[in-house]
């Protein structure tokens, strides 16, 4: 009854066009008059009509509020023919309604796609990280400990971290860019520091060329990049090897 309440609230408009224009009917008759009971059979008749037309769109709306209402607990009802509607406007709302769903159905596969790759990411970061650990154990077990060892699983370690939150800040929807004019030899010094004790315990030799250039960049983020790029060549060169810093 609640919705056959709301129905007539909806339609009250043309309920209220069809009972003025049996009034004016009735009065023009009154005017003129003429029979009443001609006036009675039409609307008699128009009343079986409207009855007939207010029972199959009353249908109609029946219908379309309970896909909307279905539509409110499951995002995945199809919009086909449940909320198709013949008039301008309501193709106009179906067409809002099927470029609303693709948009969610759009970002529901790029989030799933984003946490996969957060969840491959994490994994191989997870093994990763469990190597120095290992190594650690190992190395607190042998009596005669190297703390050199130990500092070089520690920055491993440290190394890390940093990668896997420089990776979450990737993806942040807010950066921390902050953009100077840097001397890039002091960044390079830096980041080669913070690997002196991998040089030395290898026997890695370094020949690193000053490039006396200034350059605008954000600090932080660079000396995570050129901090990459020296682990890596670290990881790969053997023993007794070299490493070249040049431009």
């Amino acid at each position: 009854m609640k919705l056959f309440g709301h129905y007539l609230k909806d339609r009250l408009f043309f309920i209220m066009i069809y009972v003025v224009s049996v009034l004016i009917c009735l009065c023009v008759f009154k005017l003129y008059n003429l029979e009443l009971e001609a006036f009675t059979y039409a609307f008699m008749i128009l009343c079986v009509l409207l009855v007939v037309c207010f029972l199959f769109d009353y249908y109609k709306y029946y219908k379309k509020h309970q896909t909307l209402v279905t539509l409110q607990s499951n995002s995945n009802v199809s919009l086909s023919c449940d909320l198709q509607d013949s008039s301008l406007m309501g193709e106009d709302y179906h067409k809002i309604l099927v470029a609303m769903k693709d948009d969610h159905d759009e970002y529901v596969i790029s989030s799933e796609n984003k946490m996969h790759d957060l969840e491959d990411y994490f994994t191989m970061w997870v093994h990763q990280a469990k190597l120095p650990i290992a190594a650690m154990k190992l190395l607190l077990e042998d009596e005669e400990l190297s703390r050199s060892e130990i500092k070089l699983q520690l920055l491993r370690m440290d190394q890390y971290t940093d990668m896997v939150l420089a990776y979450l800040r990737l993806h942040s929807t807010h950066t921390d860019f902050l953009f100077k004019e840097l001397e890039l030899d002091d960044l390079i010094r830096q980041s080669i520091r913070r690997f002196s004790t991998e040089f030395i315990r290898k026997h890695i030799q370094l020949s690193f060329k000053e490039t006396g250039d200034v350059i605008l960049s954000d600090e932080k983020w660079l000396v995570f990049v050129l901090e990459q790029i020296l682990s890596n060549s670290l990881k790969y060169t053997n023993e007794n090897g070299l490493i070249s810093i040049y431009i």
